[in-house]
Parts: structure tokens; sequence; C-alpha cells
């Protein structure tokens, strides 16, 4: 029992020190490509982004019709300028209901290696499913960790306002719903949880995995390198600059 209390002292810890981080505001920077949508362009093999706020040069009210594949939102970003990206939907079409042996005391220790199992194994029929382009193949998918939620929770709704308007409102708000309302099994230092964004709470519902409640399996796209496109005025400044260059007695 001393492991389990050594958990949630562990958890609580993380949560008191990584809130008063994850409440900053990313939105006030215009260079953040934080809640901007990912998407890979089959033309140009590249992975792009697009915002709803006018900061990127593409425009995310306009690229749901376009031929692309949508990934997610921009949930961290990185000095190396790659970034972290929320994926769009769930791995599975409902949360995870484990076996009934793992209620019971003894088999209760095995509930993660079972997990992790499983998460391998819709990661593995995602790729089957994906159109097989080399730089989707290459994805880094990976499980949210508690700071990702974290993130996402004290940035929330802003954080998936340029997903809402490139998508279909209702499957929109289903994702939205199955989100907030379900546990989704999550890591911190090797370990896994299962957080729920309790927004009736001071802080997250978090547990140690159980199989008494059901969990989504949720994935991060880890530092995708994003195509170099230009904002509005970067553009602007280079114009600028040809004219006046341009106009220059030779």
């Amino acid at each position: 029992m001393d492991d389990f209390f050594d958990d949630i002292d562990d958890l609580e810890e993380i949560l008191d020190e990584q809130t008063e981080e994850a409440a900053s505001d990313p939105f006030g920077n215009n260079t953040s490509q934080i809640g901007s949508v990912v998407y890979y362009d089959p033309v140009g093999f590249t992975f792009m982004s697009a915002s709803s706020d006018g900061s990127s040069l593409i425009d995310a009210n306009i690229i749901s019709d376009w031929r692309t594949i949508m990934l997610g939102t921009v949930i961290n970003e990185y000095e190396d300028k790659t970034v972290d990206v929320l994926m769009c939907g769930f791995l599975m079409a409902e949360p995870l209901r484990l076996p009934h042996m793992y209620l019971y005391e003894d088999k209760r220790k095995y509930i993660q290696n079972y997990v992790k199992d499983m998460f391998r194994r819709f990661v593995g029929a995602f790729f089957k499913q994906i159109p097989a382009y080399n730089e989707l193949l290459k994805l880094d998918i990976d499980m949210p960790t508690v700071s990702d939620i974290l993130h996402i929770r004290e940035n929330f709704p802003q954080i998936f306002e340029s997903l809402r308007v490139c998508s279909d409102l209702k499957k929109f708000s289903e994702y939205i719903n199955r989100f907030r309302s379900n546990y989704i099994y999550v890591m911190h230092k090797n370990k896994m949880y299962m957080m729920r964004l309790s927004d009736e709470e001071e802080k997250p519902d978090i547990i140690i995995p159980d199989a008494i409640y059901r969990a989504d399996f949720i994935c991060v796209f880890r530092h995708i390198k994003l195509n170099e496109s230009k904002t509005y005025e970067q553009l602007d400044t280079e114009v600028e600059k040809f004219i006046q260059d341009n106009n220059e007695p030779s």
C-alpha cells in the first residue's frame, strides 16, 4: 500500500508544480503555434499548421474543404520548432473496458501491462488505416502526460478554437464531450494513471488504473516538424523590404 500513497503524493506534487505553468496564456504570443491545427498536405508532402485567430498565413476557417489529412491541435511547442499535437479523435470507438479478472486484487498489478499492450495494438491499427505516406508512417505516437492534460485544461476552450472552425460541428461536439467526460489514460514518470478534466473540481480527477472504470485512448504525436509557413506580418515586412530595395536609385 505504500506504493499507492507514494503515487498519489507524487501526483499531488506535479499538479501543484505545473498548474501555475499551465495557466500561462500562450495565446498572448502571436508567434505561438499552441492552439493551431496541424494537418498533412498530401500534395506538398509536409505537415502544415493553420489558426483561426489570424496569426498564421493559412486560416483554419478555409481548410475544411481542402484535401488534407487532419492530425489535431498543437498543445506543446519546443525551441527546435517542433510541436506536440493532440489527436483530433480517439484510437477506439468506445472507451476501453478491462476484462473482469482485473477486478481481483491479485490481478490489479498487471493492469498497466495489459493497457500498454492494448494501446500498442490500436496504434498499430491506426497506422494500417492511414494513407501510406512516409511522413505519416514515421509519426511518433505516445500517450498524453499529466502535464499535457493540465495544459489543455488551463487553456480550455481556446486551445480547441482552430479545430472547431474547421470541423463538422456535430463531430467536434462529440469529440469535446468525450474528452471532457471520460477518464483518459495518461503517463507520468513512466507510470500510468487515469485522468479526467473534472470541470467541477479545483483539480483534475486522477486515479490509479482500475477495472471499475472505463478509460479512453487518445494519443499525442510528438515533435512534429512543421513546414516553415510565414505569418502575415512576416510577409508584409518582406514585401516592404522588396519595394524599398527595388525603388532605390541605381
